[in-house]
């Protein structure tokens, strides 16, 4: 089951269209007459800044997200190091006190409605000098799976992103129930 949250008013820059139609293509592009907007500025947190993975699951379009990943690659610590001032993003002076708790949101073909699905939990992780803090224990929703089990089950896999460079636990997959 997903947790339902409630996101606070949308700020930012991220933008997300799907194609106005469901039919499946015959080879021919794309114009931008066949998409329409279904979601801005990171569904209602401008952190949203990667859309992971997509799957239909129950009727609904999910996205998996990364919140504020990129305060990880402009810090240089998703890179070979070498801090991106550049990149224009709202980030803490510290790290580790950036919210990076990765989202699933689910779009609704009928209603037109975005909603968030599920939050990533925090954990406590440990720094190298024995100091503890606060963590997401996803960073990013990377892959997404519907299946169909042998017994007529419905499940949702998804497979999670964490970092080397945060105090997190390893990756996992999880399952819808």
């Amino acid at each position: 089951a997903f947790v339902e949250h409630h996101a606070p008013r949308p700020r930012g820059f991220a933008v997300l269209a799907v194609p106005a139609f469901a039919q499946p293509s015959r080879g021919v592009p794309l114009t931008d007459d066949e998409f329409r907007q279904i979601g801005e500025q990171g569904f209602g947190l401008r952190g949203n800044s990667r859309v992971w993975s997509t799957e239909w699951f129950n009727g609904e379009l999910l996205f998996g997200t990364a919140q504020n990943f990129l305060c990880i690659v402009r810090s240089g610590a998703a890179s070979n190091g070498s801090e991106n001032p550049e990149l224009p993003v709202d980030c803490a002076d510290n790290l580790l006190d950036n919210d990076f708790r990765a989202r699933i949101y689910a779009y609704d073909p009928v209603s037109g409605e975005v909603k968030l699905r599920f939050v990533s939990q925090t954990v406590t992780g440990l720094l190298s000098d024995g100091t503890t803090v606060n963590v997401a224990r996803d960073l990013g929703y990377r892959t997404m799976a519907a299946f169909v089990e042998p017994d007529g089950t419905k499940a949702l896999y998804v497979g999670t992103f964490t970092s080397l460079d945060l105090p997190q636990p390893p990756a996992r997959l999880l399952r819808s129930v």
